[in-house]
């Protein structure tokens, strides 16, 4: 603790003896102030004089406003990040694009490890998104339901007309239920490719030997989970991508975890088999 407090005293003194010596003397700063306002109001006549100091204002507030809305953004980007805001948060933008940045400015040990964190990431808003659209779909029937009601139920010409304005109404809003469902349809396929990339990316890693020995186990262990959770989902992969990526997996994760891929596509093909039939 003690030495902890004298490198500081002595951090505290190179800045100052910095600062003393290397900070321009204050003579000089107004003489190059005096200077540089003689030299602009001889180039300013004096009629523009008034609508270039309306200029600087301007730019002095465009400036402010500039530089608070990048503090905020900055704030409002990291606090996405850490959030782990879902695809529905208006910060969403703001944290791909975070995403973006640290695997850029990541080294190459600390990259797979993220590119695992990005791809459970992804993996978790596909699953929102899922249950999102089984709620939808739900609405959707249950609208279906309601129209044919009320198409069915009315007699009078009086009914009629009622019915007619409510079937409208419950048609446009089942158009917009399914305009919604395939929005998220689209976003949870280029979800899930993104998903798998960052798989592919970490599984080049690991198979280049850009990976450190101590951290392969927890890394395949990882890959691995994300991988079998995916493969619960709907696939939007040929058979022959998806075989080559567990191959390839398999082949470079063995040797660090048990994979039981066969048996676990037995079971899941004979899932299958039982739902369709």
């Amino acid at each position: 603790m003690l030495n902890f407090f004298k490198r500081k005293i002595k951090e505290y003194e190179c800045r100052r003896l910095t600062k003393r010596y290397c900070e321009p003397d204050k003579d000089f700063l107004n003489t190059c102030r005096e200077e540089f306002i003689a030299k602009v109001c001889r180039e300013i006549p004096p009629e523009k004089a008034k609508r270039f100091s309306l200029v600087v204002l301007g730019f002095k507030y465009s400036l402010a406003v500039f530089i608070i809305l990048v503090f905020l953004g900055s704030g409002a980007a990291v606090y996405a990040d850490r959030a782990n805001v879902d695809y529905a948060h208006p910060l969403y933008s703001l944290k791909r694009t975070v995403e973006a940045v640290r695997v850029e400015l990541a080294s190459s040990q600390q990259q797979p490890v993220l590119q695992t964190e990005l791809a459970q990431r992804r993996l978790d808003e596909i699953k929102k998104i899922e249950a999102d659209m089984e709620i939808i779909s739900q609405e959707v029937s249950m609208t279906t339901k309601e129209v044919s009601v009320a198409q069915g139920t009315a007699t009078t010409t009086k009914e009629v007309a009622a019915s007619t304005k409510k079937i409208t109404i419950k048609k446009k809003t089942q158009q917009n239920l399914e305009a919604e469902q395939k929005k998220r349809q689209e976003l949870m396929t280029n979800l899930r490719n993104q998903m798998r990339q960052e798989l592919g990316s970490v599984i080049d890693e690991i198979e280049n030997k850009r990976v450190e020995k101590t951290r392969m186990e927890k890394l395949c262990s990882s890959v691995l989970q994300i991988m079998e959770e995916d493969e619960e989902t709907d696939g939007d992969e040929t058979e022959e991508k998806r075989n080559e990526r567990w191959n390839r997996f398999q082949k470079n994760c063995g040797e660090f975890i048990k994979i039981d891929w066969n048996n676990n596509q037995n079971d899941k093909s004979q899932e299958s088999e039982n739902k369709r039939n």
